[in-house]
């Protein structure tokens, strides 16, 4: 419904097409959709927990430790002749038939040049008949070029992310995350995020169906310029921005907040909040006192526990600038106040270096806060948490 609403606003169509099933010829794993790879991955080792393709693991794990410095990775292609075998090998380790006499791990990969590897990983992605950012939403994905502001178009592809099938999702973050670290080491491989961007683009964005050749003519030659600027645009911002895209919009984070009161209150089942939110200090609102809690928080007042010290709480006003470090803070005085008092308890050091603020309860399990999180917008999110004061574990 977000989506939707924010692409009419910037009256653009939200494209969302159901393409028929490839038919997948001789399946094997370049080729095969990423849900049949991640099923014959956990039927062949037994671990149901497996997320992202084995495949894609040991490609990009490959290019992590030996290809980051690599000048032109990516770029520059490799040998026809290698790349075939690896791809062989890579048939025979992770297809859909269980050999128990292949090796998990083979010797061609000891010796393989960096840019056969990164070559085979392109071909892997545009091999793929359902692409990884999915024929369903690859058209939204990019739609969002024509949306003007950097930050509607962020939160619209965050959306988008959201929305894609959760191995695609998990494979899209390992694989930017890997170009993001290409990209870090520019210095060394000359490949800065324009570069990357522009290369990975086309295994993103054009499904094997889209590849076939194209009437040549002026027209359809920038219309092709177009929309290779426009991915490349696109896949700039899912490198730069990987780890924001990631992130649960906090509108989400609020409603699902209420929707689980809700039905807390009406079913009255109180002791599911403790089984699934253990440790937190949720009161059932029958006695009122939960509603009490929450009108001081909303009035812009919290409590803040520190059961460790001689301070065991302290109510703190919050205004639109004060910072987990400046509650830190505020306890760091007041305990110098007690020892300069004479007081014969010794009183506990107390600074952002050895405590931390906690955010417990309401819509999450339990965090520990930056020093630099803002209190009121935080506030805002999770109304319901409470706050500790704890010693720093690592």
């Amino acid at each position: 419904i977000e989506l939707t609403a924010l692409f009419d606003l910037r009256g653009i169509d939200l494209k969302r097409r159901k393409y028929p099933k490839a038919k997948i010829k001789d399946a094997g794993v370049f080729g095969s959709p990423l849900t049949t790879i991640i099923e014959w991955d956990r039927k062949r080792t037994n671990i149901p927990t497996i997320k992202i393709p084995q495949v894609l693991q040991e490609i990009i794990l490959f290019l992590e430790g030996k290809a980051l410095k690599v000048e032109g990775i990516l770029r520059k292609s490799g040998s026809a002749a290698r790349i075939k075998l690896l791809k062989q090998d890579i048939e025979s380790r992770f297809g859909p038939t269980i050999d128990s006499s292949n090796p998990a791990e083979s010797s061609l990969w000891s010796n393989a040049h960096p840019h056969d590897v990164a070559a085979l990983l392109k071909l892997f992605l545009r091999e793929l008949p359902d692409p990884l950012l999915t024929s369903e939403y690859i058209d939204a994905f990019n739609s969002c070029e024509m949306i003007s502001e950097r930050k509607e178009q962020l939160q619209a592809i965050n959306l988008l992310i959201i929305l894609l099938h959760e191995v695609h999702r998990d494979s899209l973050k390992f694989l930017l995350e890997f170009l993001g670290h290409v990209v870090a080491n520019e210095p060394s491989n000359k490949m800065g995020l324009n570069n990357v961007a522009m290369i990975t683009a086309p295994n993103l964005f054009m499904a094997r169906k889209q590849s076939k050749v194209r009437e040549a003519s002026t027209a359809a030659a920038s219309q092709d310029l177009k929309h290779a600027a426009g991915t490349s645009n696109i896949v700039r911002m899912l490198i730069k921005y990987h780890a924001l895209l990631w992130t649960v919009p906090a509108f989400m984070l609020t409603q699902v907040s209420q929707k689980f009161l809700q039905f807390l209150n009406r079913s009255k089942n109180y002791s599911l909040y403790y089984f699934l939110l253990p440790g937190s200090t949720y009161e059932p609102s029958r006695n009122g006192r939960q509603e009490k809690h929450c009108a001081k928080q909303r009035q812009g007042v919290i409590r803040v526990q520190a059961p460790d010290m001689q301070i065991s709480s302290m109510a703190v006003q919050l205004d639109n600038v004060i910072t987990a470090s400046d509650i830190i803070a505020k306890f760091q005085r007041q305990s110098e106040r007690i020892r300069l008092t004479g007081s014969r308890t010794r009183p506990v050091v107390i600074n952002n270096s050895t405590h931390a603020l906690y955010e417990v309860g309401g819509n999450i399990h339990q965090r520990c806060l930056d020093p630099d999180t803002n209190m009121s917008a935080l506030i805002k999110v999770n109304p319901d948490a409470a706050w500790f004061i704890k010693p720093r574990t690592g």
